[in-house]
């Protein structure tokens, strides 16, 4: 409506068979004829739209979403048979969509500021600066159409404004020669306060101070790190970090090298067999050098010759298992143990990973090896 003083000049009612204005308030702006330009949300399928004349509006079914956006244009003060409404059209956008701010150019362009879900490529984005979808569960985007009647001529311009985590936008105004337009965004990005490589001796931990920075995002935010290493760790402390506001928050990447190996022998020595023979040996030598002995006397006493092979033949016994028993304990000839590489000397790539609300953010470390 307008006012003059006390009077008011125009208002009417405008909608159709569902609600208007559920996710914003919407937007209104004049041109410099005096005509109102009003733009915001619809769950109506069946709104007016105009010109009914062929090729009509830039679009004239609903989107399909559970909300799509429209723009209306009307012309308060009339004489029949000239209409209130000049203009109105959809944005044809499949998702959950608003617009929140207009803005109208001295030739009449319109410009709409809004955001919207994932539109799964319903969204014209004409010449635009921004033709994907980010992500997230919403991005921001800007429209010009000229309120001509020539279909899908109408619209000049389509963008989206955001990334992969909240982007909305909620205000336009037109300057000469920008667009000005304000709204909201969260994101989060990593960085490191120590440097980005770091250099290291096989068998060493490299550390790299990292932090995680926010950005108008709040929330947990995962952390990883992935290494290609040969004989190496890399590891992230703590695994995960809250943020809140725009402090950052520490957190720290250790990579773990492994140093070389190299063959040795242990244990030693003649072996268990070695052992046993030479103890067998020096009893048998010590047994017939006793023997020889005996029989070399005159008075030969045949029962004591006996007697003492007896107890030679059990110390025997006994030797011969403490033979065993020590090359048991001390081994045989030696068990070689099997050399290990290491970490290579090298150069190697580092990717650190954060993961939130379905955003991911990485950022690339290097690590020398010595």
């Amino acid at each position: 409506m307008i006012r003059l003083g006390a009077k008011l000049v125009y208002s009417t009612l405008f909608g159709g068979n569902g609600n208007e204005a559920t996710l914003a308030a919407g937007g209104i702006a004049f041109d410099s004829l005096g005509n109102i330009f009003v733009g915001m949300d619809t769950k109506s399928t069946d709104l007016t739209v105009a010109p009914a004349a062929t090729p009509g509006p830039f679009q004239s079914v609903y989107g399909g979403g559970s909300s799509d956006g429209f723009l209306a244009v009307f012309q308060p003060v009339v004489t029949a048979p000239v209409v209130h409404l000049k203009y109105c059209t959809y944005l044809g956008i499949n998702a959950q969509a608003t617009v929140t701010g207009v803005a109208v150019d001295s030739v009449g362009n319109a410009y709409l500021a809004g955001y919207t879900s994932d539109p799964l490529g319903t969204l014209a984005t004409t010449n635009g600066f921004q033709t994907v979808y980010g992500g997230g569960p919403y991005n921001g985007f800007v429209m010009k159409i000229l309120p001509s009647g020539m279909g899908p001529q109408d619209l000049s311009y389509g963008t989206f404004l955001g990334g992969s985590v909240l982007d909305q936008a909620l205000a336009i105004a037109v300057g000469q020669p920008v667009l000005m337009m304000s709204g909201v965004a969260q994101d989060y990005c990593l960085t490191s306060s120590g440097g980005m490589t770091a250099t290291v001796t096989a068998g060493g931990t490299a550390g790299f101070p990292m932090a995680a920075q926010a950005q108008g995002f709040n929330g947990a935010v995962a952390l990883t790190c992935t290494a290609t290493v040969p004989q190496g760790v890399c590891s992230v402390t703590p695994a995960s970090v809250m943020l809140s506001g725009v402090a950052p928050v520490s957190f720290q990447v250790s990579v773990t090298t492994t140093a070389a190996v190299t063959g040795a022998a242990l244990g030693g020595g003649p072996g268990a067999a070695g052992l046993v023979r030479f103890v067998v040996g020096a009893l048998g030598v010590l047994i017939l050098c006793g023997l020889m002995g005996r029989a070399s006397e005159s008075e030969l006493d045949v029962q004591h010759v006996r007697g003492q092979v007896f107890r030679l033949a059990q110390a025997g016994v006994v030797l011969v298992m403490l033979a065993v028993g020590l090359a048991a304990c001390f081994g045989g000839p030696g068990a070689a143990v099997q050399p290990l590489p290491g970490t290579p000397a090298g150069t190697y790539p580092l990717t650190v990973t954060g993961t939130a609300a379905g955003a991911t953010r990485t950022v690339g470390l290097t690590l020398t090896v010595q």
